[in-house]
């Protein structure tokens, strides 16, 4: 290929660009670590950090196990969503994902909204009167 096609020309710049952007890298890499110098952070990223409760447990896609422990916690009245999830030391999106099917199925009912949320089991239907 000639100098001056425009696939010769492309490469070049191509070529050019690549170790501007590899001195650029350079320089973010220095600056990294002169900051963690200065404020004496460690290289490396620190670990994540375990979770507060545990994962729901593994159902196969049948939540028998935590319906009856979620029937099992509001016999004794309405709870807020987070103190059942802490009862039941399971994440609270697993909770409202399980709730949202148990009150589809009329099993529980939610009341009250944000802050004022209740979770109780649903009551049983009233016989109509003669």
């Amino acid at each position: 290929m000639s100098d001056k096609s425009p696939i010769a020309r492309a490469l070049a710049e191509l070529t050019t660009e690549r170790e501007n952007l590899a001195a650029r890298l350079a320089k973010v890499d220095a600056a990294i670590d002169t900051l963690r110098d200065l404020f004496h952070l460690k290289a490396e990223r620190p670990a994540p950090k375990p979770r507060a409760t545990a994962a729901a447990p593994s159902t196969n896609g049948k939540h028998g196990d935590v319906e009856k422990a979620i029937r099992a916690a509001l016999a004794g009245g309405p709870m807020r969503p987070g103190e059942l999830a802490t009862e039941l030391g399971i994440e609270r999106a697993n909770l409202r994902h399980t709730l949202l099917q148990l009150e589809t199925a009329g099993v529980v009912v939610s009341t009250g909204v944000t802050a004022g949320r209740r979770v109780a089991l649903a009551g049983r239907a009233a016989e109509e009167a003669p």
